[in-house]
């Protein structure tokens, strides 16, 4: 236990002076973001991160996907996000959602992913449930965004600025992502988490009830990922293909925590269909795939479809 005092006095006879006590302060545990920099300083020209377009294909090494991140983090504690402020994620997909994910953590910040199904009143209320401060999106989700935050003192973070309409106002949002990252991290340093510290506010899906939010601390995750570890070992060597959204809970423990602390690949699909799914395990070299039971199903129906049709 952190700062326990060892109360025993011991003696070697009863005429002998006792022992004064000790103080104990071991390390503190390391947290998912400690592991990740390591994986950076180990393997730093190794690609994190691919995104499989239909026509090209973007990738992001580990100490681009760390000096990205870097810069989120930078740009969170200038904009006096204090530590613990929670800060929402709504997007798809991407590496920079990543590279998001992976600043507001280091910035010492509390992460709140949102299902990119929800309507813009579902989105208000877990925003408001949360108390999240700013929301980070993606030009498509954009509009319920603005919606949800009507109103409201949160800001918002464009995450893909190129997407937007040529008439969307840019007073509209505090910042967009290709700036910060362009800014770059200055005289940034992680900040440092307790393991009893939250990292994460998940939601549940609410298909029986209204969404509940799930708190995750630093050691909660660690303490998954080395389970998962005492089962199956990936590495430097392994890439994952990653097709469920990034705010369900089995697709940021398979495609982010445990790939990420190990030095590994995730591959992501820009549109996910039989097309590109096939093409992405025929070309980018997946060893790994996790997704629930019912997307085999899906697979496998879409794969004997097209056998019909041909």
């Amino acid at each position: 236990m952190r700062g326990e005092q060892r109360g025993i006095v011991g003696a070697d006879s009863l005429s002998a002076k006792p022992r004064p006590f000790r103080v104990y302060s071991p390390r503190p545990m390391p947290t998912f973001y400690d592991r990740f920099v390591e994986c950076a300083a180990r393997w730093p020209n190794n690609v994190a991160l691919e995104l499989q377009r239909h026509d090209h294909l973007e990738s992001c090494t580990y100490a681009e996907l760390r000096r990205r991140a870097e810069s989120v983090g930078r740009w969170v504690r200038e904009n006096g996000f204090a530590r613990g402020t929670r800060l929402a994620l709504f997007a798809d997909n991407h590496p920079r959602w990543v590279a998001a994910y992976l600043g507001i953590t280091a910035a010492g910040c509390v992460v709140v992913p949102l299902d990119t199904t929800l309507h813009a009143h579902q989105v208000a209320k877990l925003l408001k449930d949360s108390g999240a401060a700013a929301i980070f999106c993606d030009a498509k989700h954009a509009v319920i965004a603005r919606e949800a935050t009507a109103g409201t003192d949160i800001g918002r973070v464009l995450m893909d600025p190129d997407r937007m309409a040529s008439d969307a106002a840019p007073d509209q949002w505090m910042a967009n992502l290709p700036a910060i990252f362009s800014a770059g991290t200055a005289e940034f340093r992680p900040v440092a988490s307790a393991s009893e510290d939250l990292a994460s506010l998940l939601y549940t899906s609410g298909t029986t009830a209204d969404p509940k939010g799930v708190m995750l601390t630093h050691g909660n995750f660690l303490g998954e990922v080395e389970a998962v570890f005492n089962w199956v070992d990936i590495g430097p060597d392994d890439a994952l293909l990653g097709v469920l959204p990034m705010f369900h809970v089995l697709a940021q423990m398979a495609n982010l925590l445990l790939p990420l602390v190990k030095g590994s690949r995730v591959v992501y699909l820009e549109t996910l269909n039989t097309t590109e799914l096939l093409r992405a395990l025929q070309e980018r070299n997946i060893t790994a795939f996790a997704v629930v039971p019912q997307f085999f199903y899906l697979i496998h129906e879409r794969i004997f479809q097209e056998v019909e049709k041909r």
